[in-house]
C-alpha cells in the first residue's frame, strides 16, 4: 500500500467539486441570507415625533393647580390624585416623577 502525501491545499481543492444541485442550493442560501439581511434593516423604522410644536406660547415657571373635588372620594383616592399632582414637580416627588415624562417637551423649546 502506497501512502500518498497530500497537502492542505490539495485537500481543500478536493472538496470544491460540487454537482449542480449543490451549487443551486448554495446560491439560493446565499441569496436568502442577503434578503434577510436587507429586510431586517427595514423592521426598525424611525418613528415620527408624537408632539408637534406650532410656535405657540408654552407654559413655563411655577403654575398653580387648584383641585376641585366633585363627588365622593375616599382618602386613598384623594391621596393617589394628590401624589400624582405633586409628582409633576420633580423637586418634591418620589422616583420616578411624572415630570420626567414631560422632559420630551424640552426638545421643542
Amino acid at each position: 500500500m502506497t501512502k500518498i502525501k497530500t497537502s492542505l491545499y490539495s485537500s481543500a481543492i478536493s472538496v470544491l467539486p460540487l454537482n449542480m444541485a449543490q451549487i443551486y442550493h448554495l446560491v439560493a442560501t446565499l441569496l436568502l441570507l442577503c434578503y434577510i439581511k436587507l429586510s431586517s434593516s427595514e423592521l426598525v423604522q424611525q418613528q415620527p415625533l408624537v408632539l408637534k410644536y406650532h410656535n405657540g406660547p408654552l407654559l413655563k415657571g411655577r403654575i398653580t393647580v387648584n383641585l376641585i373635588w366633585y363627588g365622593k372620594f375616599t382618602p386613598i383616592q384623594r391621596s393617589i390624585i394628590v401624589d400624582f399632582i405633586n409628582s409633576l414637580n420633580s423637586d418634591n416627588a418620589a422616583l420616578p416623577p411624572t415630570s420626567s415624562w414631560w422632559k420630551t417637551t424640552e426638545n421643542y423649546t
